[in-house]
């Protein structure tokens, strides 16, 4: 599943990134989104905001659908 299917208010681990485009790549890694990183999705629209490392980013589905999560076992 991608970060842009998540539920919201529930924590993923982040599986892989897409890396087809090194632009799309390079701003998802500079997010500090790697695998392994715990995100919690808590808004989905205008744009998709998420909560990793007790920081708040905001980006749009086009990079959310980079994003390969799994929900995480709590």
């Amino acid at each position: 599943m991608t970060l842009k299917d998540c539920e919201l208010n529930k924590t993923y681990i982040v599986e892989g990134i897409n890396m087809d485009n090194k632009y799309n790549f390079n701003k998802i890694c500079s997010l500090g989104i790697l695998p392994g990183a715990e995100i919690t999705v808590i808004r989905k629209k205008p744009i998709i905001l998420f909560k990793i490392s007790n920081a708040v980013f905001g980006i749009d589905a086009t990079l959310a659908n980079n994003i390969y999560v799994k929900l995480a076992a709590n």
